[in-house]
């Protein structure tokens, strides 16, 4: 069951936003990779879990708040025994760990997932004292490559991680635990201490952006306006002006990080290209309205493209040609 779905991160969709409109540094380009393979192994393991476990709730990527301690889970699972986390590594090469260390290619990383397994694992805790429960709280690390190794003369290293060959097995073992009313009343702890993200602050200087529209099929500013569609002249793919609209809303929001839209910001980061008129039916369609009169601002309204799209794209008139996968199913399949 679960209660929380995984979100693309903020901070990808930000780095992916940012690769759009601008040259990323070295710095950047590493950043973004780095979200991208966490992200996918993510994706990887959520649909393995599917395929295996339906009956325990399960929060996806959560932030928490517990007596000003916050804390982030990748995957917490809810039985009526307690908690069970899963810390998700999607570490691909030959790693070794020794003396409490984490090392690839001889070089020490600064990262020690069982530590942070741990810590996560510790600050559950408090709610047996908070809520004077009884309840266990463990977990595993989650390596969800094929391309992954671990080696280590370290004792104890299993009780602590499950590599890609164990995981389905790992994961059949959960079946075995039960959900009924005690589950529900930690279920119910957890939904109440959930927040935002709060280290997301990333943003960026408007006068620094390519500004205009881009294809979302390759990414090209060399696009034709006709009625209906922007044409890409690069590769022939056609979407919709409402699509290009919403897009444009989503970057600007994640982009300028607590930053309200105006019309005329807006108009000038889609390069002048749409019209008041249009513009303005948009904004009011997908965002909320912070102040009124000539300088009216506006907040959108949705995470991220996808959920503004999602249920609006089956009420279109005018459709995307051809549509393009925005969905997370292409980036697992090859991982599988």
């Amino acid at each position: 069951m679960i209660l929380t779905k995984r979100k693309i991160p903020k901070e990808l969709l930000y780095f992916r936003a940012l690769q759009k409109r601008k040259y990323l540094s070295t710095n950047n380009k590493k950043k973004l990779d780095a979200f991208e393979k966490g992200y996918a192994g993510e994706l990887l393991y959520d649909s393995i879990y599917d395929e295996i476990v339906s009956h325990l709730y399960v929060f996806r990527d959560i932030y928490m708040n517990i007596d000003n301690n916050i804390l982030q889970c990748d995957a917490l699972i809810v039985c009526d025994n307690g908690f069970i986390i899963n810390e998700i590594k999607n570490f691909k090469g030959i790693y070794k760990y020794e003396n409490n260390k984490w090392y690839v290619r001889h070089n020490q990383i600064s990262d020690d997932p069982i530590l942070q397994l741990n810590r996560t694992a510790n600050k559950l805790v408090k709610f047996k004292y908070i809520y004077n429960l009884n309840f266990s709280s463990e977990g595993k690390v989650i390596f969800p490559s094929p391309e992954f190794s671990l080696e280590t003369d370290h004792p104890s290293i299993s009780d602590y991680t499950i590599l890609r060959h164990q995981l389905r097995p790992y994961l059949y073992s959960l079946n075995e635990l039960k959900s009924s009313h005690q589950a529900d009343i930690l279920v119910a702890i957890i939904q109440n201490h959930i927040i935002d993200n709060p280290y997301f602050n990333y943003t960026t200087d408007f006068e620094e952006l390519n500004k205009g529209v881009y294809c979302r099929m390759c990414s090209s500013f060399n696009l034709k306006k006709s009625n209906i569609h922007f044409q890409c002249l690069e590769c022939g793919n056609k979407d919709t002006i409402h699509t290009i609209i919403v897009q444009a809303l989503s970057d600007f929001d994640i982009l300028f990080n607590n930053e309200f839209i105006t019309r005329k910001k807006l108009w000038k980061f889609l390069g002048k290209h749409i019209s008041e008129s249009t513009m303005n039916r948009y904004l009011r369609k997908y965002c909320n309205k912070i102040d009124k009169g000539p300088a009216t601002k506006y907040k959108f309204k949705y995470y991220d493209f996808e959920d503004a799209m999602k249920n609006e794209m089956r009420l279109w008139r005018y459709k995307d040609m051809p549509q393009i996968d925005i969905g997370n199913h292409n980036i697992i399949e090859n991982m599988k």
